[in-house]
């Protein structure tokens, strides 16, 4: 059985909606690429910032204004494509939160 790669938009969004930062390097190595240009053809908008910087855990030359006002409100950032790909499989194929494994309810 063969899975499709998520795109960098899919991976951004669950990003977002979890508010869960993640390396420029975990992304590549997901989706392929470099870290230095995974992001290169999207634009700096505050969805977008959930992609950050392994050094300093923040996205790299975004204007304050452009980066989520709720990025810092959880300190641990995905530094790894084994471990974004493990938080991605957690969350979109088995239905659990993937921030801590809790179980998301999609079940009335």
């Amino acid at each position: 059985m063969t899975h499709d790669l998520p795109t960098i938009d899919q991976i951004i969004e669950q990003l977002a909606r979890h508010r869960q930062r993640a390396t420029y390097g975990a992304l590549a190595g997901v989706v392929g690429g470099l870290a230095r240009s995974v992001m290169g053809r999207h634009p700096r908008t505050q969805r977008n910032s959930w992609v950050v910087s392994a050094s300093t855990g923040l996205p790299t030359a975004y204007l304050p204004q452009d980066i989520d006002l709720q990025l810092l409100s959880r300190s641990h950032v995905i530094t790894s494509a084994d471990e974004l790909r493990q938080w991605l499989e957690q969350g979109v194929r088995v239905g659990v939160e993937p921030r801590r494994g809790l179980v998301a309810s999609t079940r009335r």
